[in-house]
């Protein structure tokens, strides 16, 4: 079975090391299936990771000029010294996993999104939201097409309420994107 991660599967485990990544790592390896990765997921997930550096930088310096201002010698706080290195995900995932498949997004029709958009067709849900998820989704839709890839395939998110629905008390694949 062939495993497509969505961002979210990443937020608060930007260097895939929990055990879940680990055994989904193993399996993947073991069974010799490829792991399918969106150039976009990936900007996704290191605009996430960075943005959200950013702002715990900002609130670490937000918290010395309190304790600064309690405290009667300089405290000095340089950003450089913490050196903190550059993120990319595939280096995270980079000799984990045997077989990354890249899935660009450049040949997705725009008028497919804008028709989606219009009509909330899924991912898109009300007021137009989903813009990211629609290319995530057309784009991996349009690789396994392009690839003739057949088989099982995981799609794997947290994002459960922009890509499935229930029925009879069973999450499934929404009908707009079966």
């Amino acid at each position: 079975m062939k495993v497509f991660l969505d961002t979210n599967v990443f937020y608060n485990n930007w260097f895939a090391s929990n055990p879940n990544f680990k055994l989904l790592f193993r399996y993947l390896n073991n069974e010799s299936e490829e792991l399918y990765l969106s150039e976009l997921v990936v900007q996704e997930v290191e605009n996430i990771r960075n943005r959200e550096l950013v702002e715990s930088l900002n609130e670490a310096k937000r918290h010395l000029k309190n304790v600064q201002k309690r405290s009667s010698s300089n405290i000095g706080f340089n950003e450089s010294q913490l050196s903190i290195p550059e993120y990319s995900l595939f280096n995270c995932l980079e000799g984990r996993v045997e077989y990354i498949d890249r899935i660009d997004y450049d040949d997705v029709p725009h008028k497919e999104l804008v028709y989606r958009a219009l009509h909330s067709i899924k991912p898109f849900s009300g007021q137009e939201k989903g813009y990211r998820d629609a290319l995530i989704w057309l784009s991996f839709l349009q690789y396994l097409k392009k690839e003739n890839v057949d088989g099982d395939i995981a799609f794997i998110t947290a994002n459960k309420s922009d890509f499935f629905t229930y029925e009879k008390n069973k999450l499934v694949l929404h009908p707009k994107l079966q």
